[in-house]
């Protein structure tokens, strides 16, 4: 007996120890894995609610007309030059459906030099 309750699973008080021993020892050694293990196995037995909502994360989005802006000056080949190749491509989809095609461009100068020679233009 614990608490003045009975254990209904098992026929005595060390049974049940055994039993929640075996469980203890058979889960991740990390402690995060744990909890989540523990919390998922105790949502799904209903004894904790389940959580319907995930926390999302807040993005800072930068206006359209500076993002045009910035894969202009990107573009140009005194900042990024064009590979060559076929296979240098890459295929996205837009929101509308449509693919584009756009060729792979690298880099001349540093992330940094190239945001300070953006800020200066």
């Amino acid at each position: 007996r614990s608490n003045g309750k009975q254990f209904s699973s098992s026929k005595n008080r060390q049974s049940f120890g055994k039993a929640v021993k075996r469980v203890i020892q058979s889960l991740p050694q990390d402690t995060d894995k744990r909890v989540t293990v523990v919390r998922h196995i105790a949502q799904e037995l209903n004894v904790i609610p389940k959580t319907i909502t995930q926390h999302q994360r807040q993005q800072r989005s930068l206006p359209i007309e500076l993002q045009e802006l910035i894969i202009k000056f990107y573009n140009q080949d005194d900042i990024s030059y064009q590979l060559a190749g076929k296979r240098d491509c890459i295929t996205f989809k837009d929101n509308d459906g449509t693919s584009t095609k756009l060729q792979k461009r690298i880099l001349l100068y540093r992330v940094l030099e190239t945001f300070s020679l953006f800020l200066t233009e």
